[in-house]
């Protein structure tokens, strides 16, 4: 497994995704404080880029809006894309909501295999 940590050159994907809630907001398009956007893969950084390209498995690390995310579900899509079949977890149900959302404008195959990592607490 290849661990790919991410340092962004470009603005951040927070300060991207941070000014499409705003205008969201203020056009009303949304009543809630939660938005997430897709970007297209010709946006992704170079680092994130190799990462999607990568053909094994790998760990993504990296601070908050470091596209780790993005990355993972442009990777899941490619899976199916590329006739793999993958599961993309995540810990919580809102970001969840929101990659299942965005996935199912590229392949709804792929959103059905979008899902929360359930932990058991002692």
């Amino acid at each position: 497994m290849i661990k790919t940590p991410f340092n962004s050159t470009r603005q951040s994907q927070s300060a991207i995704l941070q000014a499409d809630m705003q205008k969201a907001m203020s056009s009303k398009q949304i009543k809630s404080g939660y938005y997430f956007r897709l970007p297209a893969i010709t946006q992704l950084t170079i680092p994130q880029q190799a990462a999607l390209n990568e053909p094994k498995q790998i760990a993504l690390s990296g601070g908050p809006g470091t596209g780790k995310s993005v990355v993972s579900l442009w990777r899941h899509i490619s899976n199916y894309q590329k006739g793999k079949r993958s599961l993309l977890l995540t810990y919580t149900t809102t970001l969840k909501q929101y990659l299942k959302a965005c996935c199912r404008l590229q392949d709804t195959s792929a959103a059905n295999n979008v899902g929360t990592l359930i932990h058991n607490k002692l």
